[in-house]
């Protein structure tokens, strides 16, 4: 099956793209996936996936290593490999979601007024359709 958004994979290139080794992300993860499992899912661009998703007993071990809760981490296993997306917000909207709900009322405030701002600027939305 092939699923061209892969959230769950783009949380691990993220963690890549900051620098994390294979090693590393296995080892951050507590060692319950391979470093050759992290290799195969992010570097592979096509489906069906060279891999199985986690199990759910590694969630915690995986939201350990990503950042991210054991609710959104299952979301994007689903989504990636099972094709079931569990809401109609876009993945980016998920990705700032869990930030946004960490800050206090005056920083949610701050980023609420910048997106307005934003929003009213011609240029700066992204074509709909």
């Amino acid at each position: 099956m092939s699923n061209p958004t892969r959230p769950f994979t783009a949380l691990l290139r993220i963690l890549r793209s900051r620098g994390y080794t294979y090693q590393e992300l296995s080892y951050e993860a507590g060692q319950v996936r391979s470093l050759t499992w992290f290799h195969q899912l992010i570097t592979e661009t096509d489906g069906p996936w060279p891999v199985h998703p986690p199990r759910v007993d590694d969630l915690s071990d995986f939201a350990r290593l990503t950042g991210v809760d054991e609710v959104r981490l299952r979301a994007t296993i689903a989504e990636e490999w099972y094709g079931v997306r569990g809401t109609a917000a876009s993945d980016r909207a998920l990705r700032l979601a869990e930030r946004l709900d960490l800050l206090d009322e005056a920083a949610f405030g701050a980023i609420d007024q910048i997106t307005d701002r934003l929003a009213a600027v011609p240029g700066h939305l992204r074509p709909t359709g």
